[in-house]
């Protein structure tokens, strides 16, 4: 029964982790559709937050519940090459999303430093502050 209720969690936190995902790339996309700054700004803005209270929980807590279920149903983490190449493909993930979050953070840094961009303006930092 243990198992069970790993694997259901496990399960939960796939679809918090996936659906999130998806749900942003749809946010952003129509979000550009507009071409208005304000809205692109505000829809980022809840993508970020959105990745803080799905996301990264999901990672944890699948990596977490999909390893505990593992262990408890003594299958070898290694050694089953279905759970070694999700562990693979997680780390590649997370590499490959980092590989377009750094330098997208360096442009912004770059933008904010010669003010062609305020965020604070829109948001991005917080609520709006006043300029």
């Amino acid at each position: 029964m243990v198992y069970l209720y790993l694997k259901l969690f496990h399960v939960l936190f796939v679809i918090m982790f996936f659906g999130n995902i998806i749900v942003g790339i749809f946010w952003k996309m129509y979000a550009q559709k507009t071409k208005d700054p304000d809205k692109i700004a505000f829809t980022f803005k809840g993508i970020i937050k959105a990745d803080k209270i799905f996301t990264m929980p999901g990672v944890i807590g699948l990596t977490i519940f999909g390893l505990g279920a593992a262990i408890y149903y003594d299958f070898p983490i290694l050694g089953t090459g279905w759970i070694l190449w999700s562990i693979i493909l997680l780390i590649v993930s997370g590499l490959a999303f980092m590989g377009k979050l750094i330098p997208l953070l360096r442009i912004r840094k770059i933008l904010i430093g010669m003010n062609i961009i305020n965020l604070r303006k829109n948001g991005i930092f917080g609520e709006q502050l006043p300029c």
